[in-house]
Formats: structure tokens, C-alpha cells, sequence
């Protein structure tokens, strides 16, 4: 089973922090970058508490959730599920 996190990287030299979402997968880790930008006021001890960026990446996450768990996962590795999760995105954005 995968499990989720919002999380940040490396801060960029204009002092904002990409955030990503986490996943980890029978002990490896991967990320996915979102489009969200966060400065240091919506940071809070390291970690995100800016509701509206919470709010993004909750709906980002179960939609996440509900594509893996229409397929069976259990023997790919987090390569597989992250080039997964990005190539039904792209399908999704196409189809609007």
C-alpha cells in the first residue's frame, strides 16, 4: 500500500519552496512535484500549514488514492506507481 505526505524539497533562491507530495512504497520513497509555491509565513516548524495549499493537496492525494486503488500495485515499484500517477494526469489534462 502507498502512503502520501505533502512535504517540501530544497528552498529556490527567490526563498519559496515547491511543494511535493511523498510516496512511499514497500520501503522506497519518490516525489511528485505539485505546482504550488509556499514562502516561509505559510511554513510552520519545517512543515506546511497554509490551509489553501493543505486543501490542494488533500484533493491531489485522494485522487491519487482512488487510481491506485482501481489497480493492483502490490508488485510495482515507486517508479512504476509515480510514472502511473503522472501519465493518468496527463490523460485527465488532454481530455478537458
Amino acid at each position: 500500500m502507498a502512503t502520501f505526505k505533502i512535504c517540501l524539497r530544497a528552498r529556490r533562491a527567490d526563498n519559496l519552496h515547491p511543494v511535493y507530495i511523498r510516496i512511499t512504497h514497500n520501503r522506497r520513497t519518490g516525489y511528485i512535484k505539485t505546482e504550488k509555491l509556499i514562502d516561509k509565513s505559510g511554513l510552520r516548524k519545517g512543515e506546511v500549514k497554509d490551509p489553501e495549499i493543505i486543501s490542494y493537496c488533500s484533493h491531489l492525494v485522494k485522487s491519487y488514492c482512488d487510481k491506485l486503488n482501481a489497480v493492483d500495485i502490490t508488485n510495482w515499484d515507486i517508479n512504476e506507481i509515480i510514472s502511473y500517477l503522472q501519465k493518468a494526469d496527463e490523460e485527465i489534462c488532454q481530455n478537458d
